[in-house]
């Protein structure tokens, strides 16, 4: 782990530790990222509590754990994450996160948390992941969720506590 440091910037050399499975740089001041598509064995990204304005085009292929929360300048995803069909839990929370990538390709995909940020709208494909069993939706500006979220039918969690909401969609129920 390299969390709790004072780490600015990660060395573009990072990308040739292939056999690396962790990486937990927590708490730290990084503001951008190398490259990270060729960890192909990365399984775990923490990068919870960053100043990072945004993330790098493409993503490491095995990730089944990205951990984002507190990353302020975070306002949007690359398409890439979208992609990772390994990923399991995707938590982005407390950022200014305003739009989502299509989020069909996560199939493997448990646990959403995007609670605490400036959500408008979510991707109408919300429905078709599979193994979604949390949905953290609580402190965004959603006025509506989309009709497909009757499709999670593994959905054991849905929370939307604080938003703009006035009716649920009739395909929950």
């Amino acid at each position: 782990s390299l969390s709790g440091n004072r780490l600015e910037e990660l060395p573009a050399q990072l990308g040739g530790c292939s056999a690396l499975r962790t990486l937990s740089l927590t708490a730290n001041r990084l503001r951008c990222l190398p490259p990270l598509g060729t960890l192909t064995s990365l399984d775990e990204l923490r990068l919870d509590d960053n100043p990072l304005a945004a993330l790098p085009a493409s993503l490491p292929p095995a990730l089944s754990v990205l951990g984002l929360s507190v990353c302020n300048g975070v306002t949007a995803l690359p398409d890439a994450v979208g992609t990772l069909g390994q990923l399991r839990q995707l938590a982005i929370g407390a950022a200014r996160l305003s739009r989502l990538p299509r989020l069909a390709g996560l199939a493997s995909l448990e646990i959403l948390q995007l609670s605490g940020n400036v959500l408008a709208e979510l991707p109408t494909d919300l429905g078709r992941l599979p193994s979604l069993t949390a949905l953290e939706l609580s402190d965004n500006r959603l006025s509506a969720l989309p009709a497909s979220i009757g499709e999670l039918a593994g959905l054991l969690t849905l929370r939307a506590a604080e938003n703009s909401l006035s009716e649920l969609p009739d395909t929950i129920g």
